[in-house]
């Protein structure tokens, strides 16, 4: 069963639209970083910096609770299917 799962190359079609999405929503923010840079002064632009830093370091840690959260119900999942069909197979 794992091997069907891992090799099967399985699609999910609305993760390309959601890719393409994610990809429009970074360069619009990459953009905005820019103008907000240019308009700041030195002694914002600091400021403006450490926030960035914080933003990415709470989406970091936001996508990695996340996973956590899918993976233990992805390994729950698999031992309760194992456990359900060891008796039938």
């Amino acid at each position: 069963m794992l091997d069907y799962l891992f090799n099967s190359e399985i699609s999910f079609p609305k993760s390309w639209d959601r890719e393409s999405q994610l990809g429009n929503l970074v360069e619009a923010v990459q953009e905005l970083s820019a103008k907000i840079e240019a308009l700041l002064g030195v002694e914002h632009l600091e400021f403006w910096k450490q926030h960035q830093d914080q933003v990415q370091q709470l989406q970091n840690l936001n996508c990695q609770i996340e996973f956590e959260r899918g993976f233990l119900i992805g390994a729950e999942l698999l031992v309760e299917v194992m456990t359900r069909t060891r008796g039938r197979v």
